[in-house]
């Protein structure tokens, strides 16, 4: 594995670790109201400024609703890219 891809698998896995502690420590109303500002945030993005998250931003979901799902699916999709790069 090159150290490039190391380094991003560590970083991802340390701020998904990290997200999870913080969303353990928030009470039902401010969880929702979190994913309530996460909607408006990407459904609001300027797509004069973010024209990627603009246009897909319909399909972007919060990893509030199966955060394990989610984590699990993100280091598959790292690690396939690493294997690929492995000549």
């Amino acid at each position: 594995m090159r150290p490039r891809s190391s380094r991003r698998i560590v970083i991802l896995l340390a701020a998904l670790i990290a997200s999870e502690a913080g969303i353990d420590t928030l009470t039902p109303d401010e969880y929702e109201q979190g994913m309530e500002q996460f909607r408006v945030a990407v459904l609001g993005a300027d797509p004069d400024r973010f024209p990627a998250l603009a246009h897909f931003a319909r399909e972007i979901r919060p990893l509030g609703a199966d955060r394990r799902a989610a984590f699990e699916d993100i280091l598959a999709a790292h690690l396939a890219r690493v294997e690929a790069a492995i000549p």
